[in-house]
């Protein structure tokens, strides 16, 4: 077998990288195995797909071509609930299998938890429901059917999250179809009219998915008969049996196993259904029954909420035994009912808000088996004295915390939240904008001093991010409320605004577990005042408006959920209903938090003050025209028209100075560009690289951009510079092994070689008439040959003056050596000098000190200054200054850059 080195079932090696270790299953489409990805070493399934025996050659084609189409069809969808396609090994003519290699998820399969479990909660099955609806919804989006939804298809995750497989019959819209005869798919499952030779839709998908949830709900498919014809007949002719103990799932199943296609429910009203049924279904576990308060001891009446001392804790008490509460009378009230009516009482019928955001107490189920009946809700009391006694205990309802509403044995909880972190980080890039934005404006475009601008930028950003929400860190139960603690300050929540608390472990399903963390969300009454609502710690929190009920989320404390359900309903009043649900709802897992606009508007003000600083602001300063891609090198045309400059792909870019665009690139050179020079005439250009096999110079003709010639210069020496004679007939090269070539440019022969007797190359320059050229090495000695013999002469003072660097300083010298000017300023090391060859008392510099500085050599003094930060390149490494003066580029990393220097020559 192609790809495989071992025959050992179970060790084969696919492709040279899929180790398959153990057969995860069979079906009539192949073998799914568990396989190592040895490349990158992770845990794959690899789906192989074997050409059953005594195929015709254009079946065993056909083959192949529905392998690539699964992969193709299933990779298509980018949806958490459908498997993750990696790879696909087609089939060949020495292998009999193709393989598709696929994300491994080690779940039950729905067929696989109805064998082990039976019928699923009504509640279950529509949360199951609506996550393989959403799975189905993204094939549909691309045109995708999967023609094959059944419950051996569908992987069960933790909380109920599902991964839809096995795309192997997956329709695609506009594929043609490879199988044309027969029906694909499980019969049982399979929609209606599929067997009249229909061709499949969406549709077909939620008939599937009908017969899946009726299967999940009652325990056995509704449609699957002893033979596959009595199931056809099932299928076309006969109705599933009647969901009479699923009364919210029933209008759901029942709409999409309509046999019309057309009048099939469709996806979007299946999605409103199965929500409407998960929260109707929704069973919640008993409330347990409350302590009696103890007797006042000073007037022998049973104690009620409002004469409890502060921060009474049951845990610390009493832990272990329930109590039963008393009413004012001190005797029970009989099975929780209401003591003016005598009917059952519902939770926060004390609060008239109550109810308009909490679920019914009918709906809470004893142990999440049945819905709570009167019998089963916990005795409650009804005080008739309390509500006079709550308005003037709870004047201050919420805001700083007073003695009256703390005490020193109150126990403290601490709380914990991811949002914590995320408003930490959103307060520190906050502050980071406003520093950056206040910065650019005081600093870059207003110029003040930088003292009065570190002071001013460090105040107006902590004041952008210091009314960013508060995070509580702590939290108490008192006499009056929930008290509040962070770095900030305290406040209080009171007990006459929260109609409900909803403890929900984390992870939910570990009910008791004393080290599992519970999140704690307050529902608060719609009666809730504005000013109330205005106020901290409940400003802003996610709410529908004035007069509405609200939820605001606590956060999330290390506690048992019984720990702190008793805690709270020792501490809170009558109508305080504390919930904590055994199958906790989308609403009971959903932070609800801060929802301030105004840090949203901030932040983007300040961006758009920043856009705004670099989008409109033009004070001259440099423009850049290659962003990534310069190479070192950098050179002006003799007219100043034209720029050339080296890019990383051994290229040379030519620019429009006038306009700043790109007008050519020059490839052909095989190596990096070591040095760039044009000819007077302004028609060639001369470029030198190291190439892979031989160091050239490449002649080009700069009317036509072609190349003209290609010199050879030898393949371990490299050229450091390049000189034109005034005539553009001869081309100078100095060379890294201390000699000067001379070429004639028409011929590109080599007319002669002239040594230079130093430690190093340095560049030279040829004399006005062309009959001379000298140079200044770098120990700042003049030299000076004759062309017509190659002999050394005489340096002469009327040549060329020269401009040399050493660390900081520029030494301006004539053509016999001697020092006419020091230019000094710099205070970093100088990475290079360019003289402008027509303003000849003109010249750049470039410094580590992060400046470029534009020097009038005949005088000494700096004409221009540019100072460089993180906009603009930071540090210049190469400069060039066009013959008049006035343009100058530089090179700053792989960016290029110029600058308008403003320079009068």
């Amino acid at each position: 077998m192609t790809g495989t080195d071992s025959s050992q079932t179970g060790q084969r090696l696919v492709a040279g990288r899929y180790r398959l270790t153990e057969v995860l299953g069979r079906g009539g489409m192949g073998v799914v195995w568990q396989a190592t990805d040895e490349l990158i070493g992770r845990t794959v399934a690899v789906k192989e797909l074997r050409v059953p025996q005594g195929l015709p050659e254009r079946e065993r084609a056909a083959f192949g071509e529905r392998a690539l189409r699964e992969a193709r069809t299933a990779g298509r969808i980018r949806h958490p609930g459908v498997i993750a396609i990696h790879d696909l090994i087609p089939d060949t003519a020495q292998a009999d299998a193709a393989y598709v290699v696929m994300e491994l998820v080690e779940a039950p399969s729905l067929a696989t938890v109805l064998e082990r479990d039976g019928a699923l909660p009504e509640r279950r099955v529509a949360r199951l429901g609506l996550r393989v609806l959403e799975a189905l919804d993204a094939a549909h989006a691309i045109g995708l059917v999967h023609r094959d939804v059944k419950p051996s298809n569908i992987l069960v995750l933790p909380d109920d999250e599902v991964k839809l497989v096995d795309f192997g019959i997956a329709h695609a819209l506009d594929d043609t179809r490879l199988t044309r005869t027969g029906v694909a798919g499980s019969t049982g499952y399979i929609a209606p009219e599929l067997f009249e030779g229909e061709p499949p839709t969406p549709a077909v998908d939620l008939w599937s998915l009908g017969v899946t949830l009726h299967h999940a709900a009652t325990g056995s498919s509704p449609f699957e008969r002893g033979s596959t014809a009595a199931t056809i007949r099932a299928v076309l002719h006969e109705d599933p049996p009647p969901l009479d103990r699923h009364p919210s799932l029933s209008p759901v199943i029942g709409a999409l196993l309509v046999r019309d296609p057309d009048r099939r429910m469709d996806g979007r009203e299946a999605a409103v259904g199965l929500r409407s049924a998960v929260t109707s279904a929704r069973n919640t576990a008993p409330e347990p029954v409350r302590q009696a308060p103890r007797p006042d001891e000073a007037t022998g009446r049973p104690a009620t909420w409002q004469n409890r001392p502060t921060g009474v804790h049951a845990r610390l008490s009493n832990p272990g035994r329930p109590r039963a509460r008393a009413d004012t009378t001190g005797q029970a009230s009989a099975a929780g009912r209401d003591t003016a009516t005598g009917s059952p009482r519902q939770p926060g019928s004390a609060n008239g808000g109550a109810a308009a955001f909490r679920r019914p107490a009918a709906q809470r189920a004893n142990g999440g088996s049945r819905p709570a009946t009167w019998e089963d809700r916990p005795t409650t009391v009804r005080s008739d004295t309390a509500p006079a006694r709550r308005s003037t205990a709870r004047a201050q309802a919420i805001g700083p915390t007073t003695t009256s509403t703390t005490a020193d044995d109150a126990e403290r909880y601490a709380i914990y939240s991811a949002k914590a972190l995320l408003n930490s980080t959103f307060r520190l890039v906050l502050a980071l904008l406003s520093a950056w934005t206040f910065w650019r404006l005081f600093h870059d475009l207003l110029a003040w001093p930088t003292p009065v601008t570190v002071v001013e930028v460090v105040f107006l950003s902590y004041l952008a991010q210091a009314y960013v929400s508060t995070w509580w860190d702590s939290f108490a139960l008192g006499i009056e409320g929930i008290l509040l603690s962070a770095k900030r300050g305290n406040a209080s929540v009171a007990w006459e605004h929260i109609d409900e608390i909803v403890l929900v472990p984390q992870p939910h399903t570990e009910l008791t577990h004393r080290d599992s963390r519970t999140a704690i969300t307050l529902r608060m009454a719609a009666t809730t005042p504005a000013d109330v609502r205005k106020k901290s710690p409940l400003r802003g929190v996610d709410r529908t408006g004035a007069g509405s009920a609200f939820a605001w989320s606590m956060g999330e404390v290390n506690h048992s959920v019984d720990e702190l359900s008793t805690a709270f309903r020792a501490a809170a009043p009558l109508h305080v209903t504390v919930a904590s649900p055994s199958e906790p709802d989308v609403e009971d897992l959903r932070y609800h938090g801060a929802r301030r606009t105004w840090p949203m508007w901030l932040s983007l003000l300040l961006a758009g003050i920043l856009v705004a600083t670099y989008a409109f602001h033009d004070d001259g300063g440099p423009v850049q025209l290659e962003k990534t891609g310069w190479d070192g090198v950098v050179e002006f045309s003799p007219d100043g028209a034209t720029l050339a400059s080296g890019n990383s792909d051994y290229g040379i870019e030519l620019w429009n100075v006038a306009t700043r665009k790109r007008t050519a690139t020059l490839m052909g050179q095989t190596g990096k560009i070591t040095a760039l020079r044009f000819a007077p005439d302004r028609k060639l250009l001369a470029v030198a690289d190291d190439g892979h096999y031989d160091h050239t110079i490449t002649v080009w003709d700069m009317p036509s951009r072609a190349e003209r010639r290609t010199l050879s210069v030898g393949e371990d020496t490299s050229v450091v510079w390049l000189a034109f004679s005034p005539d553009s007939h001869t081309l100078a090269s100095v060379n890294d092994d201390r000699t000067i070539v001379l070429w004639d440019v028409r011929s590109g022969r080599k007319t002669r070689t002239i040594p230079q007797k130093t430690s190093r190359a340095f560049p030279v320059e040829f004399s006005a008439a062309g009959l001379f050229l000298s140079g200044l090495d770098s120990a700042k000695l003049p030299h000076r040959w004759y062309l017509p013999t190659g002999r050394p002469v005489s340096p002469a003072a009327g040549d060329a003056d020269w401009a040399t660097i050493a660390g900081s300083t520029v030494y301006i010298l004539d053509g016999s050596g001697s020092i006419k000017r020091v230019l000094t300023g710099h205070t970093g090391k100088i990475t290079d000098v360019d003289p402008a060859k027509d303003a000849g008392q003109l010249l750049a510099t470039s410094s580590e000190d992060h400046t470029v500085r534009i020097w009038r050599a005949d005088t000494g003094k700096i004409s221009r200054k540019l100072t460089l930060d993180w906009d603009n390149g930071r540090t210049a490494d190469a400069v060039a200054l066009s013959r008049d003066g006035r343009t100058l580029v530089y090179g700053s990393g792989s960016a290029l850059w110029i600058w308008e220097t403003g320079v009068d020559a």
